[in-house]
């Protein structure tokens, strides 16, 4: 029995004679309303038409005037009977097996932080263990030290470093030049040297717009839009950027969110610059020292020689003009650290504070002029202090213990306290859920299989997705086909997967960082495990495996002429139109 038609369906039943077409889209009108009443919670609904009509209806086709037609809608119909539960099938095999990979990520993230967290713990030593290891950290810093010349220079760099911090942090102690720093507290500089030099150390500069504008010149607006173009801050390489993961790109967007941009308009600036899009944007640096910057701001933040460009290729005439050139900004300083240098380092057997600069040898400026052990011994201008004060840092090559204690400090144990190993160590349980959860897993000498599972699971993900992209692709155009807006009721979700791939590949580069970003691991087992992550782990191209303009077209022109994808009864056209369908063709 039917449901009560309307008005207009009973007229529809009332016809003498039918075409193919017609009856094709009378029963998927009548399979598409009892699907859509079912999904709603009806059991058994009545059809629109009854078998009775439907067959009074089919009963008039010759082949002539379609009955070979509406074969093939027989033909889709039964198709789509089939392939609704298959879709069904590939949306929760992608579902799942997405599902998984963002799991195993997460407990690589959580396997990350809990070794992080055991790693930063202070390096725990007895207090023997402690003074050998201090001893031997010392002696080597001694020497790498004791490698520089103790020249006239070196002597005036100490010097001036020494009493600048004595005057700050040990104010009633007795200190030479205490009164001359007072009073370059009032004082601006004065020499055109020191004036460019305070440009290119404090990073003041003026940028120059591609339209010649400085940015003080230009709006707001026009320093966005360079910056939307690709422009390159200073003090940043491109080539430094390319790995839109890494920290350095981190910290650059950062940086242009900071200048006005949003996140997205800086993602995309850091695009054009990665791909060699981008340009350096003009700069030069100011060449006057403001105002409120005095003598004294320039020699306490550091700004001695060490901040002059000095290199170890200087030559000893070029390190004397850098002298000279410091003498004549701060010539009374000058003088009183020359003054103290011949009575503190050389006990009056010098006279530099009495000699014109001029004179001074070329030699004094290259050549030790005092034994540095001698200079240790006395602690002069704290040379002892600086060795001693932490002796684990300032290593090129440190060794793996020196790192450690670099990055996570000493805990010592007095005698009578037992060393617990376990503290600073990982745990055996901890290692071995590494193993097994975390990225050590991944390991192919651990041989978990978690490698090939995860390359499994995007197999699985890759070919579901295209299965599930064409099926909702053929349905939207056989919807449109047959002018059935309820027909989308067959979909099967692919927009839903899409979105949760587009998802996974966002997520990448946050878990990517909780690998990378530990300070408390060797640089090499860094990379080691940052290897094994971009191995397993990486984007899917969603590009690559959509469904191609060229495919649908060409799908819907077949459709639209006689239903030629449904001709033949057993054969399914998703796997005619299979090959060559994804990605750009």
């Amino acid at each position: 029995m039917a449901r009560k038609k309307n008005a207009k369906l009973n007229n529809i039943m009332k016809k003498s004679s039918w075409t193919g077409d017609e009856v094709g889209r009378l029963i998927f009108a009548n399979a598409t309303d009892g699907y859509i009443r079912v999904l709603k919670g009806e059991s058994n609904p009545e059809p629109l038409f009854t078998q009775e009509e439907l067959n009074n209806a089919i009963k008039t086709l010759t082949y002539h005037d379609g009955s070979y037609q509406y074969n093939r809608y027989i033909n889709m119909y039964n198709w789509l009977l089939s392939q609704v539960s298959v879709a069904k099938v590939n949306y929760y095999i992608a579902e799942s097996n997405l599902r998984s990979l963002v799991s195993n990520m997460a407990n690589i993230s959580i396997m990350e932080r809990s070794l992080d967290h055991i790693h930063s713990q202070p390096v725990i030593m007895t207090r023997p263990e402690y003074e050998k290891a201090k001893a031997e950290a010392i002696e080597k810093k001694k020497t790498l030290f004791s490698e520089e010349p103790t020249s006239l220079f070196y002597l005036f760099d100490k010097a001036l470093t020494y009493y600048t911090s004595l005057y700050y942090e040990h104010p009633r102690k007795k200190n030479p030049v205490k009164k001359i720093l007072k009073a370059y507290d009032k004082e601006t500089i004065e020499t055109d040297v020191f004036n460019r030099l305070y440009g290119e150390l404090m990073g003041d500069i003026i940028y120059i717009l591609p339209n010649g504008k400085t940015r003080e010149e230009a709006s707001k607006e026009e320093w966005l839009d360079v910056l939307r173009e690709g422009g390159l801050l200073a003090y940043n390489n491109a080539e430094d950027l390319k790995d839109p993961d890494g920290i350095r790109a981190s910290f650059y967007i950062d940086n242009l969110i900071d200048e006005g941009l949003t996140k997205a308009e800086s993602k995309d600036a850091l695009e054009k610059i990665a791909s060699g899009k981008g340009f350096k944007i003009e700069f030069k640096y100011k060449d006057k020292a403001p105002d409120d910057f005095s003598k004294l701001d320039m020699v306490s933040e550091g700004f001695s020689f060490s901040f002059m460009e000095i290199t170890e290729d200087d030559t000893a005439k070029e390190r004397k003009a850098y002298f000279i050139a410091f003498y004549n900004e701060f010539t009374e300083l000058s003088k009183a650290i020359l003054e103290d240098i011949d009575k503190t380092v050389n006990n009056g057997s010098t006279s530099y504070s009495e000699t014109s600069i001029d004179e001074l040898s070329e030699d004094l400026f290259s050549k030790s002029t005092i034994d540095y052990n001698e200079l240790y011994d006395k602690n002069i201008y704290g040379i002892k202090d600086e060795v001693e004060k932490d002796p684990f840092s300032y290593f090129a090559e440190p060794t793996e213990q020196e790192r450690q204690i670099s990055n996570r400090g000493i805990a010592v144990i007095e005698e009578g306290y037992k060393k617990d190993e376990e503290a600073y160590t990982p745990p055996k349980y901890i290692q071995e859920t590494d193993k097994t959860f975390g990225l050590a897993s991944y390991d192919p000498i651990n041989e978990t299989g978690n490698s090939y599972n995860i390359q499994v699971n995007r197999e699985n993900i890759i070919s579901a997705y295209q299965e599930l992209s064409l099926y909702d692709e053929f349905i939207k155009i056989i919807g449109k086909f047959l002018n059935m807006d309820d027909f989308k009721v067959y979909l099967a979700g692919v927009d839903e997967i899409k979105g949760r791939i587009e998802a996974y590949n966002n997520l990448l580069s946050m878990y990517r960082k909780s690998v990378i970003s530990s300070v408390n691991v060797s640089a090499d087992e860094r990379d080691f495990k940052t290897r094994l992550f971009d191995e397993n782990f990486y984007p899917i191209d969603l590009d690559s495996i959509n469904v191609n303009d060229q495919t649908k077209k060409q799908f819907e022109n077949d459709l639209y002429l006689t239903l030629l994808p449904f001709k033949d009864e057993n054969k399914n056209p998703l796997l005619d139109y299979r090959e060559g369908a994804f990605g750009n063709e």
